[in-house]
């Protein structure tokens, strides 16, 4: 993560914060704001605030569905076992952590560059390369990376996205996350006196985003792969809504199916 961070994130970061510095607008033409995934809601870039609007107009959505397909939700309790999960008290927790989310991007305002953003820098997207007199049986070594690939999810955005998905996707655990993102956090400090302050409200952030995309596949009728089933959804869901929980979202834990709940209390 620390290679990818060094070798591909903050180079590229690097050209649009001298750009900010100098007071440069960011101009796109109408076909740059469709292929580079700019914000539909606003025309702008994506930001923390941005995320919210749209996670609060899919709360909108699910209300509608969970009126309309009644039947098929309790069918879906039915199927898990859990007979006290509720998809009215899911989007309540959703609501009530896109609240507590307004609050903290309130409070953590600072103005950074907006910059490309990748959206998916993991070890898959990435082709690596290495010395040819480092012999990888003598000692650990970490590869370069000599490519990346998959721009297809590229957006203009708050360069913070970037930061967070590698901290979630390519991390193994919280430490390594708060290791990977004080690092960027010091050289961003140090290189152009920014600071990107804390993950925290990041990976809440990420964990209403997964939840409320997880809510809305379960309503609409299953999930990305052909044998992912509601039951499968919910497992998934109650493990985002413990991961919120672990992050201080106690609103989250009325959402949980039964048998997480009693867990979690």
């Amino acid at each position: 993560a620390l290679n990818i961070i060094d070798q591909v994130v903050i180079p590229l970061h690097d050209y649009f914060h001298r750009r900010f510095s100098q007071g440069h607008n960011l101009i796109l033409s109408d076909s740059e704001h469709i292929s580079l995934g700019v914000d539909d809601l606003s025309g702008k870039p994506f930001s923390f605030k941005h995320m919210l609007n749209m996670y609060e107009k899919a709360t909108v959505k699910m209300e509608d569905s969970i009126l309309i397909l009644q039947t098929d939700i309790n069918e879906a309790k039915n199927a898990c076992g859990a007979s006290q999960y509720r998809f009215d008290k899911l989007v309540e927790a959703i609501q009530c952590g896109i609240k507590q989310l307004r609050g903290e991007d309130v409070a953590m305002q600072t103005k950074v560059p907006f910059t490309l953003v990748h959206c998916d820098l993991q070890p898959q997207n990435l082709i690596f390369w290495r010395q040819n007199d480092v012999s990888v049986n003598t000692e650990p070594y970490v590869p370069n990376v000599a490519c990346i690939l998959d721009w297809e999810e590229a957006a203009l955005a708050d360069l913070r996205f970037e930061l967070l998905l590698i901290c979630r996707k390519v991390c193994a655990n919280m430490e390594q996350a708060t290791s990977v993102w004080n690092y960027y956090r010091e050289v961003t400090l140090s290189k152009h006196q920014l600071d990107i302050g804390s993950l925290e409200p990041w990976l809440k952030l990420e964990g209403v985003h997964s939840i409320t995309t997880l809510a809305m596949q379960a309503l609409l009728g299953g999930g990305r792969n052909p044998w992912e089933t509601k039951p499968d959804l919910i497992c998934k869901i109650d493990r985002e809504l413990l991961r919120l929980i672990s992050l201080g979202m106690k609103s989250c834990r009325s959402a949980l199916s039964s048998g997480h709940g009693k867990r979690a209390a």
